[in-house]
C-alpha cells in the first residue's frame, strides 16, 4: 500500500534524468502491510477515531522562501493511463515541492481554493505521528503545464493541519483526515475551485465520472512525464475499497475511485492533488484529494481519496474563515466562499427539460383516450338504437331498408370509434413510456 507522496516509514531513492542536479526523492512503503492474513486481524483491532464532525486544526509557521530546489527536482510518479492536459483546463492545479532540511525533497499536488490558500494532503507535510516534517521551504508552482518550466512561483508561509491526522494513533484508519491548508505568501490570480457542498452530493455518487490530475509516471515505477496529465475515473461504492483494503479504508473520511480492471489511476507524486467532478453548464467541483492506494493502477486495487466533500466539508469553510481571521487577511481576501452550492451533474438541466417536454404529450394522449372513449360510448348507444329500429321496422313491415342502412352506418361508426380508441391508447402508452424514460434519465443525470 502506498501513500501517494510520502509518509513514514520512508525509503529514499535518488532519481536522475530531469534537467539540473539530482535530488533525493521520498518514496513511501506501507506503514502496515495489508497481507491477506493480516486483514482479518485489522478488522478485529479497529480503534475509535474522532468523528469527522470534530475536526480541530493546528497552525504551523513555515520557514518561508528559504532554499529553492528549483526546476531540478524530478517527480516521483504521475497519473497512470491518462492523457496530457493543459493547465488552462485545470487552472487551480498546484505543484508543491516540499524541500526538507538536509536536501531531500518530494512532490505533491494541491488545489487553489482561495487566493491565499492551497488545499492539499496532510501526509505531504506530516509524519506518522502527525508532526510536521523538518521542512526548509514549500515551493508552490501555479499556472504551469510543463513540469519544469513556466508558471508563477509562490511559497507556503504557514500550514493548518488537522489535529485528528495521526497515522499511528488512528491505526488501522491510518490515513484518515488526510487534508491540510497551505497559506501562500502572496495572493494568486489563478482561477480557484470550490469544494462540493452538502447540496451537491449527486456530483460524486458511485458511478459518477471525475477527473484526477497531477504530475507522475506513466506506469507504476515507470518513467516520468514532462507535462500535467489527467485521467477520468469513476467513483466506486465503499465496498470496492473495504474489500481489498479492509479496516484501513475509513468510509467516513475516504472515498473510493478508480477502474477496477486496472490501467488508470493516480500514483505517488499526485498526492494532495484534486479529484474534480464536472458540473452542469461547465466547470468543476473539488470532490476528493489524492491520498493513498496499493501500487498504481493495479486490478482490484482502486485509489483512495480524502472525502473532502463528505462529512469533512463542514470543517473546510469554517477553517478557511479562521485562517482569514488569524492570518489577518485584508478585506479583499476575506469572506471568500470556498464551498459550493447548487451545482448539478452534467446533463441534469437537459434531462429536466426533456422531462418537462415529455409531460404534455402524455396529458394530450390521455385526453384523446378520454375523447375516443366517449365516441365509443356514443357509437355503442347509437348501435343499440339502430338495432331496435330494425326490429320495429321488420315487425311493422315499414321502412325496413332505411332502418337497415342506419344499422349498417351505426356498426361502421362503432368500428371506427373502437379503432380510434385503440390508436389513442397506443399513443398514450408510447407517451407514458417516453415519460418514464425521461424520468429515469432525469434521476440518473441529477441524482
Amino acid at each position: 500500500m502506498d501513500v501517494r507522496s510520502s509518509a513514514p516509514p520512508k525509503k529514499y531513492k535518488t532519481l536522475r534524468g530531469a534537467p539540473g542536479p539530482s535530488h533525493t526523492i521520498v518514496f513511501v512503503t506501507p506503514r502496515k502491510s495489508l497481507l491477506a492474513g493480516v486483514v482479518a486481524l485489522l478488522v478485529a483491532l479497529v480503534l475509535a477515531v474522532p468523528s469527522a464532525g470534530a475536526v480541530e486544526f493546528e497552525r504551523t509557521q513555515l520557514p518561508g522562501a528559504g532554499k529553492t530546489h528549483g526546476s531540478g527536482v524530478p517527480p516521483q510518479t504521475r497519473i497512470v493511463g491518462g492523457a496530457a492536459a493543459d493547465i488552462s483546463q485545470f487552472p487551480w492545479q498546484a505543484q508543491l515541492r516540499v524541500n526538507l532540511v538536509g536536501g531531500d525533497a518530494f512532490l505533491c499536488g494541491g488545489s487553489v481554493i482561495h487566493p491565499l490558500i492551497v488545499l492539499s494532503a496532510a501526509h505531504c507535510f506530516l509524519d506518522e505521528f502527525g508532526e510536521v516534517e523538518p521542512i526548509e521551504s514549500v515551493e508552490v508552482w501555479l499556472g504551469r503545464t510543463a513540469f519544469n518550466s513556466g508558471g508563477e512561483l509562490n511559497f507556503g508561509v504557514s500550514l493548518w493541519q488537522p489535529a485528528n491526522y495521526n497515522p499511528e494513533a488512528n491505526f488501522p484508519h491510518s490515513n484518515s483526515f488526510d487534508y491540510a491548508f497551505l497559506v501562500l505568501d502572496e495572493a494568486t490570480g489563478q482561477s480557484r475551485i470550490q469544494v462540493a457542498g452538502p447540496t451537491e452530493r449527486a456530483l460524486w455518487t458511485p458511478g459518477r465520472i471525475a477527473t484526477v490530475t497531477g504530475w507522475g509516471a506513466i506506469f507504476e515505477g515507470g518513467p516520468v512525464s514532462s507535462v500535467l496529465k489527467q485521467a477520468q475515473i469513476p467513483f466506486l461504492a465503499d465496498q470496492s475499497c473495504t474489500g481489498p483494503y479492509g479496516a484501513a479504508f475509513d468510509p467516513v473520511t475516504m472515498a473510493c475511485a478508480g477502474v477496477l480492471a486496472g490501467g488508470t489511476d493516480s500514483c505517488q507524486g499526485d498526492s494532495g492533488g484534486p479529484l474534480q467532478s464536472p458540473v452542469d453548464g461547465g466547470g468543476f467541483r473539488l470532490t476528493g484529494i489524492v491520498s493513498w492506494g496499493e501500487g498504481c493502477a493495479r486490478a482490484g486495487r482502486p485509489g483512495v481519496y480524502t472525502k473532502i466533500a463528505g462529512e469533512l466539508v463542514g470543517s473546510v469553510g469554517a477553517t478557511v474563515a479562521t485562517i482569514e481571521r488569524e492570518e489577518e487577511f485584508s478585506p479583499e481576501f476575506s469572506g471568500i466562499q470556498v464551498v459550493g452550492s447548487g451545482a448539478r451533474p452534467p446533463g441534469c438541466a437537459a434531462s429536466e427539460a426533456a422531462l418537462a417536454g415529455a409531460g404534455p404529450p402524455v396529458a394530450a394522449a390521455n385526453a384523446l383516450v378520454t375523447q375516443r372513449g366517449g365516441e365509443v360510448r356514443r357509437a355503442t348507444k347509437a348501435l343499440k338504437i339502430a338495432k331496435k329500429a330494425v326490429k320495429k321496422a321488420r315487425r311493422s313491415g315499414k321502412r325496413v331498408r332505411s332502418a337497415t342502412r342506419r344499422l349498417f352506418k351505426a356498426n361502421r361508426r362503432l368500428k371506427l370509434a373502437n379503432q380510434g380508441l385503440t390508436d389513442a391508447r397506443r399513443e398514450a402508452a408510447f407517451a407514458g413510456e417516453a415519460l418514464a424514460a425521461a424520468t429515469a434519465n432525469r434521476t440518473a443525470s441529477c441524482g
